[in-house]
């Protein structure tokens, strides 16, 4: 509300103005890798990473999950912290960190990012504006998941949306 107000339509450039939401969504497409295994690809020459050689043609598949719960770049992967994508006072979003590839890198990678976030943000930031989101009574929320090629809750969540 300090930030934005409550009768503004949030926008993209509010994001600038709301670090923790913005880091909580960076947080969750960490935490919970949408295609845990990206998008396959084939070296176009041969060519040697880390000392392994790897023939054109072979296919090439980025483990986006092994990644993204590494705890070499993510101490305690497992826990949802969107405060790692912060600066110490929290005042900002960090450069996120090269271990940090929801999207794949390089040419090859979404070519929606930038969409993507746009609408998650304007979508988060509207529903926390406009609503207190709740479980059903007498619920709690289970963020559950099951290891599958795709990141899919383990059941439907039913939840309340209480105008503010």
């Amino acid at each position: 509300d300090a930030a934005i107000g409550c009768n503004a339509a949030p926008s993209w450039e509010d994001r600038r103005r709301t670090p923790f939401t913005m880091a909580c969504i960076l947080e969750a497409l960490r935490w919970r890798t949408t295609s845990p295994l990206g998008l396959q690809r084939a070296a176009g020459r041969d060519t040697v990473i880390c000392g392994y050689h790897v023939p054109g043609g072979t296919m090439v598949i980025a483990n986006l999950w092994s990644l993204h719960n590494d705890p070499a770049y993510w101490p305690e992967p497992s826990k949802y912290d969107p405060t790692r994508f912060l600066n110490a006072d929290g005042t900002e979003v960090n450069d996120k960190p090269a271990a940090f590839l929801p999207f794949g890198t390089g040419r090859r990678q979404c070519p929606g990012k930038t969409l993507a976030l746009m609408e998650v943000y304007l979508y988060v930031a509207t529903t926390v504006q406009r609503f207190r989101v709740l479980p059903e009574e007498g619920k709690t929320i289970s963020l559950a998941t099951a290891p599958a090629l795709l990141n899919v809750a383990n059941d439907a969540q039913k939840l309340r949306f209480i105008p503010r």
